[in-house]
């Protein structure tokens, strides 16, 4: 692959646990179910009272970052063996999965700011934005009081939950329709059950939900980890490009994007930039393979329109200031 993401691979580990979300071929992780309503505006989360979970974040175990241009430097796309470069990358989709499943408890804000100048400047040999919206969270943990959870908890509530109504919807169905439960769901659910992926009883977003798809990649990364052998883990990195080129990479950036520019983002401003540039990243390393470029949201958005798909149809309100005329959902 290219010199940027060859340069990803010299990114090393960090500590933590975290707690399976999607079942995949392992098994499945039973839960209590929580059930919402979502008659009114579509669907919604109430705060979440889960265990807070800390991931591995990107960096070495000490703090530091190894040098841009390590020994993985120069080296190819996404090859079997590569353990550094999957590393890397699952902990990546761990962290986002964190910062978006639920508002962040105060293990992980602790964990975030340490060492996080560091990562900042490892990020800029890597993408501007990942750099950028490790800046973002810096300067906004620099500028919190001691305890910033709470506020942050607020934002996440305003931004995703409500009650009031919410500034974002970042779910697959609705950047491609402008509606939720529609046709993308349907595709992407037939394509994870092919995979042999399917969502915890216990959660109740549908699989298009943003944290949940990249959940979807957090448990293939693990699969690949899992592989018994080069044959076996090619077909993982198979699945794995399929699911980056039919689904997330094709709406996800766009969603970081509005996250990032969400009227009241502080703190997830910078979580916005974050995943708008790691997702940046993972194009180029999917396209590194071959093949057929991963399809743009405009693309997407006029197949669906032209489609005459019927199926369950849930229209949220209105379309809000500066959304694109075309499809009816946002930029």
């Amino acid at each position: 692959m290219g010199a940027t993401l060859a340069r990803a691979r010299g990114a090393g580990r960090g500590g933590g646990r975290r707690r399976r979300r999607l079942r995949g071929d392992r098994g499945r992780r039973r839960g209590r179910a929580r059930r919402r309503d979502r008659r009114a505006r579509g669907p919604r989360r109430s705060p979440a009272r889960a265990r807070s979970r800390l991931h591995r974040l990107p960096g070495r175990r000490d703090g530091t970052a190894e040098p841009a241009g390590g020994r993985h430097a120069g080296a190819p796309g996404p090859v079997t063996g590569d353990a550094t470069l999957r590393t890397f990358r699952a902990e990546y989709y761990g962290l986002l999965v964190s910062l978006l499943w639920r508002e962040p408890g105060r293990r992980l804000l602790e964990a975030l700011g340490h060492g996080i100048e560091v990562r900042a400047a490892a990020a800029q040999r890597l993408h501007p934005e990942l750099a950028a919206g490790w800046r973002h969270i810096a300067a906004y943990l620099a500028d919190s009081p001691s305890d910033p959870a709470g506020a942050i908890a607020d934002e996440y509530t305003r931004l995703f939950v409500g009650p009031y109504g919410v500034s974002l919807y970042p779910y697959e169905s609705y950047y491609l329709t402008g509606r939720v439960f529609d046709r993308p769901l349907a595709e992407l659910r037939g394509f994870l059950a092919g995979i042999g992926v399917a969502k915890d009883e216990s959660v109740s977003e549908p699989e298009d939900w943003l944290a949940c798809e990249l959940d979807v990649m957090r448990r293939l990364l693990q699969r690949q980890a899992d592989a018994g052998g080069a044959e076996a883990e090619a077909r993982v990195l198979d699945q794995q490009e399929a699911f980056l080129k039919r689904h997330l990479l094709v709406w996800a950036p766009s969603a970081a994007r509005d996250i990032a520019r969400a009227d009241g983002a502080a703190f997830y401003r910078g979580v916005g930039d974050l995943l708008a540039g790691f997702l940046d990243l993972e194009r180029e390393l999917v396209e590194s393979r071959g093949g057929d470029p991963v399809a743009s949201v405009e693309q997407a958005r006029r197949r669906y329109a032209e489609s005459d798909w019927k199926g369950p149809l849930f229209d949220l309100p209105g379309p809000r200031a500066g959304e694109p005329e075309e499809a009816g959902g946002p930029g």
